[in-house]
């Protein structure tokens, strides 16, 4: 089977074979979620109907603790709870009945809302029990008053008849029995009021209850017996204490048997509970094992596909891997031949999926690679001729470029030299004309110097005008100091004269003349002195006269000169005028040289860049020149290589 489907996928596409590969994969993991999801969904049902159940218990036991919450309390709040929790349980099982379909579990959901429903009428009969016992308590208490009223009665008229009657009646065993009575009474009432849950069973209640009753109605014979023999006096109305003690009694019964009926009904309805409660252990039971037979059966079933799933998938991978390698190796080898240089295999092709068309085309470019390398063999053997050709021709080249590049060289140096001699020309151009605006420029200060001079001197000349005055002014105001000096000096010489002549006078008169012979000294050499400054004074006006005459004479000579300089000066400012023209004519024309020069310079330094243009061009073409030889070398090199790679192509 396996070979003819083998066979059948042959000419298949290597995409149908993948996708039928894929497909069979994808089915059965398909089958294998579908599975795991129903077993899930089955699980989740399962769970969900374990959850209600595992509810259910919980509310039945919350149930039952306010069932006998409401047995001790005998309150409402715990009474409507019970009922509460009975409409939750009996919701819940409502939704299990439909949830469950097994029919057997059905049947016990029947039994479990038919323990439901006697819960609820035990239920509501415990309600009503539960009042009429609570009336029959009422009564009872009452009766209780009433008979222990009357027994008090009885016992004091009986004390007060042994006080009356003296000793000739036995009154002690009365006495004791009407004590018994009253104590009975009271055991009976605490043996009736006692809580039924508290004894094993409602029957140990009741035969209790009745064993105080029938102890009552004992000493009630015994009393009735040794009252009928007294005097109606002693004790007053016997019949009385005996209807009021039997009326007692009747309510002890009542209630007891009600006392009794309310614990029947609150073991009935723990036996339902316990029911209920065994119905949803037997239910989370059930469900349990029906979940874990699911569970290994959903089990069984995953493990069946999956490895059903892995033997077509092994099966499938096995058949297309064939299908692809087996012819994918044959190209592979077919590949390795062409990749060794064997190009004279044929390939023989027997498929129509893809390795065929690879097979095709593998022997297409086989044969397509075999033309080529013909050509190439060929095309190499000239590719090295023209190679050889061209690096001679290449090399003749590069030699005349040599000395083009060598002739340039020395037109470049020859322009540089050109170009450093115009620029220098401009340079000093630029740097005369610097000078003579200079040179201009002091002419023209020299020229403003010299007006300024000339203006000075005639100022100066003016000045020596008034000098020469002044020193005429001064040598007649010295002459006059000198007429001055000749009358203090005659002044001095007859003063000092006088002087002599009094000293004489009083050298003369004695003793009487001493005082005036100092007074005459004194003004002796007073006049003595005044002459001597007057020649002193003399001396300097004299002095002073000579050096008046000089600066008069020097002044005259100086005011000459000063009329020479004017004209001297205004000689130089013409001539500076003239520098100055002659300097504007040379700054012209140094400016027309230095623009010349400026111009001859650019032009040279054009030339100069073109020049090396054209040797960086001529380098670059030698050097063009030098790897088109050397390419041609390893063109002609390279042809010789792949010739012989060709060679070792096998055609």
């Amino acid at each position: 089977m396996f070979p003819r489907f083998a066979h059948a996928l042959i000419d298949r596409s290597v995409r149908f074979k993948l996708s039928l590969g894929f497909g069979l994969v994808l089915q059965l993991t398909l089958v294998i979620t579908a599975t795991g999801w129903y077993a899930l969904q089955h699980t989740i049902e399962h769970s969900h109907q374990l959850s209600i159940i595992a509810r259910l218990s919980h509310i039945t036991k919350g149930m039952r603790a306010d069932r006998i919450a409401f047995r001790v309390l005998n309150d409402t709040r715990s009474q409507d709870n019970v009922r509460r929790q009975l409409a939750e349980i009996n919701q819940h099982l409502g939704a299990l009945r439909e949830r469950i379909e097994d029919p057997a579990y059905q049947d016990l959901l029947e039994r479990q809302r038919g323990s439901l429903a006697a819960f609820q009428d035990a239920l509501d009969e415990l309600g009503r029990t539960v009042d009429d016992r609570e009336r029959l308590r009422s009564q009872l208490a009452a009766d209780l008053e009433q008979a222990s009223l009357t027994v008090a009665r009885t016992q004091a008229s009986v004390l007060v008849a042994s006080g009356t009657f003296g000793t000739g009646i036995e009154w002690q065993p009365l006495v004791a029995a009407i004590e018994q009575l009253r104590q009975q009474i009271e055991h009976s009432h605490d043996s009736v009021e006692t809580p039924a849950y508290t004894f094993a069973s409602p029957q140990d209640y009741s035969q209790q209850a009745l064993q105080a009753i029938e102890r009552l109605d004992e000493i009630l014979q015994q009393i009735r017996q040794r009252i009928g023999s007294l005097p109606a006096t002693v004790i007053g109305d016997p019949v009385a204490l005996v209807a009021t003690l039997t009326t007692y009694q009747a309510s002890l019964m009542q209630f007891r048997e009600a006392q009794t009926q309310t614990a029947t009904l609150h073991e009935r309805m723990e036996t339902l509970g316990g029911l209920l409660l065994d119905g949803n252990d037997a239910l989370s039971l059930g469900q349990t094992e029906k979940r874990d037979r699911d569970t290994r059966r959903s089990n069984r079933v995953l493990i069946a596909v999956a490895a059903l799933a892995l033997l077509i998938g092994a099966l499938s991978a096995w058949v297309i891997s064939t299908q692809i390698l087996v012819p994918l190796k044959r190209s592979l080898k077919v590949a390795e031949h062409i990749a060794a240089g064997d190009l004279s295999r044929d390939i023989r092709v027997e498929r129509g999926d893809e390795m065929g068309q690879l097979q095709q085309a593998l022997q297409r470019m086989s044969q397509g690679l075999r033309e080529l390398v013909g050509g190439i063999g060929q095309g190499t053997a000239r590719v090295a001729g023209a190679a050889r050709q061209l690096s001679g021709s290449t090399e003749q080249t590069s030699t005349r470029i040599g000395r083009q590049r060598d002739e340039i060289d020395q037109i470049a140096t020859a322009m540089k030299q050109m170009t450093a001699t115009a620029r220098e020309v401009a340079q000093h151009a630029e740097a005369a004309s610097l000078a003579a605006n200079q040179a201009e420029q002091q002419a023209r200060d020299g020229d403003r110097a010299v007006a300024e001079s000339i203006g000075q001197i005639v100022q100066l000349e003016q000045e020596m005008q008034q000098c020469t005055a002044a020193m005429t002014t001064l040598k007649q105001e010295s002459e006059k100091i000198g007429g001055v000096l000749d009358v203090i000096k005659s002044v001095s010489l007859q003063t000092n004269l006088l002087a002599l002549n009094a000293t004489i006078e009083a050298a003369r008169a004695g003793e009487a003349g001493r005082g005036f012979a100092v007074v005459a000294d004194e003004v002796r050499s007073l006049a003595q002195r005044t002459q001597d400054s007057t020649e002193e004074i003399e001396g300097l006006v004299s002095a002073l006269q000579n050096g008046t005459q000089q600066v008069a004479q020097r002044l005259d000579k100086s005011r000459g000169l000063s009329r020479s300089s004017v004209e001297s000066s205004r000689r130089s400012g013409s001539k500076l005028t003239g520098i100055s023209r002659s300097v504007s004519q040379i700054l012209g024309m140094n400016e027309q040289i230095a623009a010349a020069g400026e111009q001859q310079s650019i032009v040279a330094e054009q030339i100069s860049r073109s020049v090396l243009q054209v040797r960086d061009m001529s380098q670059q073409t030698a050097h063009t020149c030098d790897e088109t030889a050397a390419a041609s070398l390893q063109l002609s090199q390279l042809g010789a290589q792949l010739q012989r790679l060709v060679e070792r192509f096998k055609v």
